[in-house]
């Protein structure tokens, strides 16, 4: 059931898709970040060559942390440190020759070393905690040494040449770097410090307050050395109540050029959750977090702002956000770039942005800085009250109003008590009266508050939400909508009363009742419901066309007014998405578009809605066996011209392949009037070559057509699909290359990376990211890692499936990838829930989960799901299956009824076939084999039956065993087994009263264990253990005493001719000839105590004591054994 899936698996899920922009639009958009590694493991700390040619970086896999190099010009990376020690924090010198690491092979606390030439010198000694090198030139190396603690650090500079090292500095300090010019470190001090330090005179130059919210990161000067780029970690992420280096930051560049140090400039958003800047000549190197893993991404030097932009771009840019997080950022620009705003004005604004986005801290931290400015402000001091009360509410385990808790409300009821009474203390009061679970209280003094402020409306709406739930929009009605706020904040209330609006459900009575108390434009947006849920319930086209007249005058009157137009467009496509009307929908998509400038900071946005209106449309209709399937045909068509995306070029060429010569020439004009880029051109010919080839291709003709889309930009819309078909490109010449456990490890990690390339650019695209995690998961299944394939179709269950058959599909791969990576019980249960859902045909479904069943132990389960096969489907490896579960079952008569008729099937003599890949051979005869041991030692099966069975397995042995590696065996075990199995038959020699033929079969297990010992050694624990159990025997079956005599001879001469004693071996020996002295020389005392005088057993005694013990009192259970008897 496994297919690679491919582009060919690309099917609409939801309406989102990539979330990429046009180059056309580049310069009206924040820039991109570029992504250099891939995980799924965390790779950060990055570190480049002053050419950039290579990227050396941190990977931490697997609880282990290695030392990474990555080729910039192929994209291929190596670990560099050897596996069998920790390495991190690389730092190459200037001339790129050595790399400075930190080491833990030799000290837990960590070393400096050296790596050169794969060799590693360690300059650093046990005892301290070494850390964080940095280059001063190619023969001095500083770094930081520091007690456990971390508390007491010095800066230390080592010299290469004369291989000694002095403290320059101490105290507070962590990842120090230098200037270009080789006289200034900076370091991190106390919390938010960087710390300016002079490397001639020895002393501090100035220390920079940073004054941010959170903990202040590692510092890095930029290859000019104008700046100083650092990470801030700002929000509690965890919710800890901490902000420190496990929660998200920004990077922040310093200007350090003059005496006069500005305010940082911040340079990414906090969304994207970057630290560990390494600014190089050309690029700033960082590590993010923004898409789950750790990994190292590539930015302008001057952040994903555009330098280009001036204070309206901003403003602009500002306005049309559609994050917090990106409003921060323009925000820093705008006050600190431009100076637009007060101090107090910026500060107020962020702390609001922080408080919108639920980040509670660091709007604390701006709402002290603003009282600090203003402490006459009463208004924010009952905020910082709530703000405290409320970060510790958030985090309290089920919202249980616990005792430290609720003595820490009441402290702050003191508090606000001292405060003069206003409508903030009085919203502050409602606030702890619903911390303190008095919900009642606070439903009583919220509708009676009267507030107008930004700020103090939006936390009374935040509080109602919690508080009257499903009376919340009544809420919202009588004591907010009607407040004289600004426009913009009425209609922002007003989309939070729509929303609380329930899909299809017609809400004339509700807008009507609502209408008399507003004024345009919301009287005018609230009949605009009317109109889209009118839109919704008429099916036919001509009907709607007064309604659909209705929106576009609403759009012609707002286009002057923002805010106003977006909640209009906001709406319209929220409510005709919810009523499947997608064609009206595109339609008002595009009349939004009309209405925008090209060149305005909205247009991105409304390119990306249109193209996923049309992507959408097409995606309903692609699939349909009618006339209807052209209007997929047509709505791809569009999304091209309206944004040149790739998806859409890929599904229009494999949709309308018919129609090549025809469309081609449009395509021609399209290029020609710069609608598409030249590069669409490349690409849909590599998939009319390639996808769409009826001829066979080589692994040439997929590397040629790799070539191409890599050079396809990714700022091309829909770079997602680029890597896609990129991905399965490398893919298909990876399988040519495939010859039993070998492949071409290159191309299985430029394939790997492709994949998770397309991903990282289809965020928002359900259809990318389910391609290429299924295509991701296949190849790990293909090449053996059956651990990641398991994790990435964990993945791909996250996200819808587009039928039974392909969920079905999936759970299948699923549960396989589980049981190779030995998950047999989570491979049983995938493919239980499975069952549940009825796949058709289900008899290959109930075999598979009695199979993992079986392996996971769960004996009944599998007994369950083979009754659930019809006759026909137990087939012989299945009836093995079956028949094993009722051997562990004890089930005798059953196992023999379920194992005759394979037995009635496969003759004595069947031939072992040839084969390449033993495992993917099914060889009857070892079936054969397999049934024949289960009936041997299963319980409840007559004497006869095992007599029968033992006796022809026997008879097999040597054909098994010359043609072990043919049938998946190791040689050395199947003579292990005969020879066990030979001592079972003398048992049952004697349960048939037959005690001749037992003597004889234990001569023979003794006989193969002497064929056992000439080629596998007679130290081995077969020939022990078969010695003990022929002894153990002999009291019921005569003994051939020469035999036995030489054969422990043999034991005893390889014993002593050992160099040295193996304390495991001398215990199994010492067992053996305690065993002997009772039943083959008949004298225990004198077998015992000479024993224990041996070299072996003395050298035991000094060497392991422990086992040691465990021989003495072996022979104390044995002595007790025979005084009994």
């Amino acid at each position: 059931m496994k297919k690679l899936i491919g582009v060919l698996a690309i099917l609409s899920l939801t309406i989102s898709s990539a979330q990429a922009a046009d180059a056309t639009v580049k310069s009206q958009s924040l820039l991109p970040l570029k992504r250099m590694t891939v995980g799924p493991y965390d790779n950060f700390q990055a570190t480049v060559d002053e050419n950039e040619t290579f990227l050396y970086y941190t990977r931490s896999e697997n609880l282990s942390s290695q030392i990474m190099r990555l080729d910039l010009a192929t994209g291929l990376t190596q670990s560099i440190t050897p596996r069998d020690a920790d390495a991190r924090t690389p730092a190459l010198s200037p001339d790129g020759k050595v790399l400075a690491i930190n080491y833990f092979k030799n000290d837990a606390k960590g070393d400096i070393c050296l790596l050169r030439d794969e060799k590693i010198d360690c300059i650093t000694n046990k005892g301290m905690v070494d850390h964080s090198p940095v280059w001063l030139g190619n023969s001095r190396l500083a770094y930081i040494t520091s007690d456990d603690s971390g508390r007491l650090s010095q800066l230390m500079v080592y010299d290469l040449g004369k291989k000694s090292g002095e403290a320059i500095f101490k105290g507070e300090l962590y990842a120090p770097d230098l200037s270009p010019d080789g006289k200034t470190l900076v370091f991190k001090g106390k919390r938010n410090e960087l710390v300016l330090y002079d490397l001639g005179a020895r002393k501090i130059i100035r220390t920079l307050n940073v004054e941010l919210p959170g903990l202040t990161g590692p510092s890095r000067f930029s290859a000019d050395g104008k700046y100083l780029y650092f990470a801030q970690y700002m929000l509690d992420s965890n919710r800890d109540l901490t902000i420190d280096g496990r929660d998200a930051a920004a990077i922040y560049r310093y200007d350090v050029s003059n005496s006069n140090v500005a305010a940082p400039i911040q340079i990414t958003s906090l969304d994207q959750n970057c630290s560990f800047p390494y600014p190089s000549k050309q690029f700033l190197y960082m590590t993010c977090a923004f898409e789950g893993a750790l990994d190292i991404y590539r930015g302008p030097l001057s952040g994903t702002v555009p330098q280009t932009w001036v204070q309206a771009d901003l403003d602009e840019a500002h306005m049309v956000a559609r994050s917090y997080s990106d409003r921060i950022l323009l925000l820093n620009h705008i006050h600190n770039r431009f100076f637009q705003l007060t101090d107090v004005e910026y500060e107020e604004r962020v702390m609001q942005n922080f408080v919108y986005a639920n980040e509670i801290l660091p709007a604390k931290f701006y709402l002290d800085s603003i009282l600090n400015r203003t402490p006459a402000r009463a208004d924010l001091k009952a905020f910082s009250i709530l703000f405290d009360a409320y970060s510790r509410w958030e985090v309290l385990p089920q919202k249980k109003n616990l005792g430290a808790f609720a003595e820490f409300i009441r402290s702050k009821r003191q508090e606000l008590s001292k405060l003069p009474k206003s409508p903030e203390t009085a919203l502050t009061d409602a606030y702890l009266d619903h911390f303190a679970n008095q919900s009642t209280a606070a439903e009583t003094k919220l509708p009676a508050l009267q507030l107008h402020d930004d700020l103090s409306l939006y936390l009374s709406a935040r509080l109602a939400r919690l508080v009257f739930k499903e009376r919340y929009p009544k809420f919202l009605v009588d004591h907010v909508l009607k407040v004289d706020a600004t426009e913009q904040n009425r209609l922002y209330y007003l989309s939070l009363w729509l929303a609380e609006l329930k899909p299809g459900k017609d809400p004339t009575a509700e807008v009507n009742a609502l209408k008399p108390l507003l004024k345009e434009p919301m009287t005018d947006l609230l009949q605009n419901e009317i109109t889209l849920y009118n839109i919704t319930q008429i099916e036919e086209r001509a009907k709607n066309r007064d309604n659909k007249r209705s929106v576009v005058a609403l759009v012609e009157k707002y286009k002057p007014n923002y805010f106003a137009l977006r909640l209009l467009i906001n709406r319209s496509i929220v409510v005709l998405y919810q009523g499947k009307k997608s064609k009206d929908m595109a339609d008002i998509v595009s009349l939004w578009i009309s209405y925008i400038k090209r060149d305005s900071k909205e247009f991105p946005y409304a390119v990306e809605a249109m193209r996923q209106n049309f992507v959408d449309l097409a995606y309903q209709f692609m699939n349909a066996k009618n006339a209807d399937k052209n209007f997929a045909i047509g709505a791809f068509y569009d999304s091209i011209r309206t944004s040149d995306d790739l998806e859409s070029h890929y599904q229009f060429v494999t949709l309308n392949q018919a129609n090549w010569n025809e469309f081609i020439a449009q395509y021609r004009t399209m290029i020609a009037q710069g609608i598409v880029a030249q590069e669409s051109w490349t690409f849909i010919h590599v998939v009319r070559d390639i996808i769409l080839s009826t001829k066979k291709l080589d692994a040439d003709d997929y590397a040629e057509a790799a070539g191409k889309i890599e050079g396809i930009s990714d700022t091309h819309l829909g770079t997602g699909m680029k890597y896609l078909l990129l991905g399965y490109l490398y893919h298909k010449q990876l399988q040519f290359t495939y010859e039993g456990f070998k492949y071409d490890k290159s191309l299985a990690e430029k394939t790997h990376k492709a994949y998770l390339f397309a991903m990282d650019g289809a965020l928002q695209n359900d259809r990318i990211q389910a391609s290429a995690l299924q295509n991701l998961a296949i190849l790990h299944l293909e090449i053996r890692n059956y651990t990641l394939a398991s994790e990435f179709l964990q993945q791909r269950h996250t996200i819808a499936y587009t039928s039974p058959e392909e969920e079905q599909a999936m759970a299948w791969l699923k549960a396989k990838a589980m049981y190779l990576s030995n998950r047999s019980g989570d491979a049983y249960e995938t493919l239980r829930v499975a069952l549940t859902k009825n796949p058709q045909p289900a008899e290959p479904f109930h075999e598979k989960a009695a199979f993992y069943a079986w392996n996971a132990g769960n004996f009944e389960a599998a007994e369950n799901h083979f009754k659930q096969l019809p006759a026909a489907s137990l087939t012989n490896p299945v009836r093995l299956g079956y028949g094993y579960t009722l051997f562990m079952q004890k089930r005798g008569p059953e196992l023999l009824a379920t194992l005759d008729p394979l037995l009635s099937s496969i003759p004595p003599k069947t031939e072992i076939k040839s084969a390449d890949a033993p495992a993917l051979t099914i060889q009857p005869l070892k079936q054969r084999f397999l049934a024949l041991g289960l009936i041997a030692q299963g319980q409840g099966i007559p004497v006869d039956r095992k007599a029968k069975a033992l006796e022809e397995r026997i008879a097999l042995y040597d054909t098994i065993k010359n043609n072990a590696k043919t049938l998946h065996y190791q040689a050395e075990n199947l003579s292990d087994q005969k020879i066990k199995e030979l001592q079972d038959l003398v048992q049952v020699r004697l349960m048939q009263g037959d005690q001749t033929k037992a003597a004889k079969v234990l001569a023979e297990s003794l006989t193969a264990a002497d064929a056992h010992g000439k080629e596998y050694g007679y130290l081995s624990n077969t020939l022990l253990s078969a010695l003990k159990n022929a002894w153990l025997l002999s009291v019921n079956v005569p003994l051939n005493k020469e035999q036995n005599t030489k054969l422990v001879n043999k034991v005893d001469q390889e014993f002593f001719t050992q160099k040295a004693f193996s304390p495991l071996v001398t215990q199994k020996w010492a067992e053996m000839k305690l065993i002997q002295a009772v039943f083959l020389d008949k004298n225990f005392e004198k077998g015992s105590s000479d024993l224990f005088k041996t070299s072996a057993m003395e050298s035991l005694k000094v060497e392991k004591p422990d086992i040691y013990s465990l021989v003495s009192r072996y022979r104390d259970e044995v002595q007790k054994d025979v005084t009994v008897k």
